[in-house]
């Protein structure tokens, strides 16, 4: 449930409340600085849109780059100014810097409930790239991965 008279948080094409209470958060904190602050604090909070995943170690994310998927459909594909291609995109930049066998997939929750199909699990798939089908929590995976 979200109540934010501004805007919704997933749609870009507008600022929502959320965004503009965290811009007056981060004060005169910009760019890479926010962002190490904001990572720093999201994994020492162990917090997550999605909190029922397990919060321990998922050594098959370890050392590699985490993609997080989505639902294929969702609403923030087209609020982010996005079409479902960005799954190729994601792939064909992991080939351009030749790390796609480093890529590991993070399943949606949802898609992990039987709720949703998710939009880069089928073409990771394919390619062969791991999947993790275990729901694990955000900050876990954030502890093992390389980069995401």
């Amino acid at each position: 449930l979200v109540l934010d008279e501004e805007g919704v948080y997933y749609d870009a094409a507008a600022p929502s409340r959320l965004e503009r209470l965290l811009n007056a958060r981060a004060g005169a904190k910009a760019g890479i600085a926010a962002a190490a602050e904001g990572l720093r604090r999201w994994r020492g909070e162990r917090l997550s849109k999605y909190n029922i995943g397990l919060d321990r170690p998922c050594p098959r994310a370890r050392g590699k780059i985490l993609v997080v998927d989505q639902v294929a459909g969702d609403l923030s594909l087209a609020g982010a100014g996005t079409t479902a291609e960005v799954a190729d995109l994601i792939v064909a930049a992991a080939r351009a810097r030749g790390v796609l066998d480093r890529l590991v997939l993070r399943a949606h929750p949802d898609v992990l409930g039987g709720k949703a199909t998710g939009l880069i699990a089928p073409q990771a798939r394919r390619l062969g790239i791991p999947v993790l089908d275990e729901d694990r929590a955000a900050p876990a995976l954030l502890d093992e991965a390389a980069e995401v």
